[in-house]
């Protein structure tokens, strides 16, 4: 009779063993489960907040706030372009009426063989840029004593006529 109780509580402890194993199997499919479910809400819930960044920046560029600070900005560099394109023309311009001036003086001596060795100051020095080369090629082809050449008597009458033509310009 002693064996049947020993053996009755082994018998015992062997099925409780198999009991609490049972459980606690049971236990971590539950929280497999749940843990399973958690990721499967977090990636849903991360899918959520991707969708709604996306649409919130597409309605960004809907926005009539968004497009009128976004024309103004275009509309400014536009501007800021044209001006400067326009200034750098302008000073090409200038630049040019300068140099034409500058040409119409050297030449306004009554002698040709003054007015080439203006010219030719003028190319030496640099203050004809743009027609410099024309300018050598004319006075390397020059004859003594030939060549282009203003009357002094037209020069108080030129210089009337470039006042009016400022004065109208501005």
């Amino acid at each position: 009779m002693s064996d049947t109780p020993d053996n009755d509580i082994e018998t015992l402890k062997f099925q409780f063993d198999q009991d609490q194993q049972r459980a606690d199997l049971e236990l971590r499919k539950q929280q497999l489960e749940l843990d399973q479910r958690r990721h499967e809400a977090e990636v849903e819930l991360k899918q959520k907040e991707l969708e709604l960044r996306r649409a919130h920046e597409t309605k960004l560029w809907r926005n009539p706030l968004v497009l009128a600070i976004a024309a103004g900005i275009i509309g400014l560099v536009s501007n800021a372009v044209v001006a400067a394109v326009n200034g750098s023309m302008d000073r090409d311009l200038e630049h040019q009426k300068t140099e034409s001036k500058m040409i119409l003086e050297a030449l306004k001596t009554g002698d040709p063989d003054k007015a080439a060795e203006n010219l030719q100051l003028l190319v030496d020095t640099g203050l004809v840029q743009r027609h410099g080369d024309r300018l050598q090629n004319y006075l390397k082809r020059r004859s003594q004593g030939g060549g282009a050449v203003l009357p002094v008597a037209a020069t108080a009458q030129a210089h009337k006529v470039e006042e009016l033509e400022e004065a109208e310009e501005d």
